[in-house]
């Protein structure tokens, strides 16, 4: 039953989960980082289906990339879909998981240089094209905006945010969402993480992360430094809400029932797991199209439909 699109997805998502295993869901916890050319033998051996991308090549070998690693999933006993995720692709700067190069992607100003300019209709316009080239190489998860505010000149980080306006981020991070998401989920979006918070964000030491065991009071303790004030923007202007994931803390795994994470990791909830060809590049304005590669790379072949 939970392979047939035409059954409703709450169906689809409890037959699934009535025959996966322990193991299986907790497979679904957590993403781990693999590099772009090489086997993915975490799908066979720890029933993982979360990976971020590190590393590029043409768009062509990471389209045939992804179709390899899909074609290893669905020989897997229940064929669930993986989802690849990645920092931003579209850089002038490359630090290993924060951003990537550019390289045959499509590239523009770091977001900081976005909020300079200030211009939420070519934020959400260049959000649309990465989204297009991102699907035509089979990503479907961003691990990008990052929203934290950069109140800490020293932090590492900084040029990845959209400055110390929250207002301004705001609006911007909306705009952002608006260009990868869609204004719902669906086949042709890519879904954004926003990150980092609670927890996360500038710290009083410029360092990106705190203790690596972060108890409940130390996490409070650490929000309360790291993000009150001018670092937080009120909640009633944060973007989260309208993401499908966010950051509880780099590279922790997050308080969440397996059960939990595979309704909402399970092809039925998920937009498509296949790799699809980006759609026509949108006309007017002055900014750059998607590459021309993003309407001619290959098309996963199989995977689940939604």
């Amino acid at each position: 039953m939970y392979k047939d699109k035409n059954r409703p997805v709450a169906e689809r998502v409890e037959d699934l989960l009535a025959r996966m295993t322990l193991e299986e869901k907790a497979g679904l916890l957590f993403q781990t980082m693999v590099f772009f050319g090489g086997p993915v033998d975490q799908i066979d051996e720890h029933a993982m289906t979360h990976f971020n991308i590190l590393g590029s090549g043409s768009p062509r070998e990471m389209a045939e990339w992804h179709n390899t690693q899909q074609e290893r999933a669905a020989a897997t006993r229940l064929g669930i879909p993986v989802t690849f995720s990645t920092d931003p692709r579209n850089s002038f700067s490359s630090n290993p998981g924060a951003a990537i190069m550019a390289g045959a992607f499509s590239q523009w100003p770091e977001p900081t240089g976005l909020a300079a300019i200030g211009d939420e209709a070519l934020v959400e316009r260049f959000a649309d094209i990465a989204r297009q080239e991102y699907l035509a190489v089979g990503i479907r998860l961003a691990l990008h905006p990052q929203i934290d505010l950069a109140t800490e000149p020293r932090w590492a980080r900084v040029n990845a945010t959209f400055g110390q306006d929250a207002d301004l981020t705001s609006r911007l991070v909306k705009a952002y969402i608006r260009g990868f998401q869609g204004e719902r989920l669906g086949p042709g979006s890519v879904a954004c993480m926003t990150k980092h918070f609670p927890g996360g964000g500038r710290r009083r030491t410029a360092r990106t992360r705190t203790s690596p065991t972060a108890a409940s009071r130390s996490t409070r303790a650490a929000t309360s430094t790291t993000t009150s004030g001018p670092s937080r923007p009120p909640s009633r202007r944060a973007p989260a809400r309208s993401c499908p994931t966010t950051a509880c803390r780099s590279a922790r795994s997050t308080r969440r029932s397996a059960s939990a994470s595979a309704r909402a990791s399970s092809p039925a909830c998920c937009a498509s797991a296949t790799a699809s060809t980006a759609s026509s590049a949108p006309t007017g304005g002055c900014s750059p199209t998607p590459r021309s590669w993003a309407r001619r790379c290959p098309r996963v072949p199989g995977a689940w439909s939604t």
